[in-house]
């Protein structure tokens, strides 16, 4: 966060105030094991957009390993975007597909099956869109 607020040139008291919330059921799978089940049932995970002016801020409710934040801010229609984790939740990680391959602690901790990053990523994206 220090980085991005660091860009900001300019500060104002005004602007816009906008927000959206969603809850998303995601593909799911056991903690502590890295491969999905067949028909294991999802996961929910909460995701919150907000604007002030042209600065926008994502929660996300659990924490999202770096690809996926900076996903979201290159993707963001916002001059400076804010990814905060553990937003209104704190259900595990979140790790893109690609690592899933790897395994380790955060896949397997992980509640989430390896697709939930590639749809958090666009939801979030979608949601700051709208804004």
């Amino acid at each position: 966060m220090v980085h991005v607020f660091r860009d900001i040139e300019k500060v104002s008291a005004g602007g816009e105030i906008k927000t959206s919330f969603t809850m998303l059921e995601l593909p799911g799978k056991p903690r502590g094991e890295v491969d999905v089940k067949k028909d294991y049932p999802s996961t929910a995970l909460n995701i919150t957009a907000a604007r002030v002016g042209d600065t926008a801020f994502v929660g996300i409710g659990c924490e999202v390993l770096t690809e996926i934040g900076r996903e979201i801010k290159d993707a963001s229609p916002y001059r400076h975007t804010f990814v905060i984790t553990h937003c209104n939740g704190a259900a595990g990680y979140l790790v893109p597909e690609h690592l899933c391959i790897q395994g380790g602690y955060e896949v397997r901790s992980s509640p989430f099956g390896p697709q939930a990053a590639d749809l958090v990523v666009k939801e979030a994206v979608r949601m700051l869109h709208k804004l």
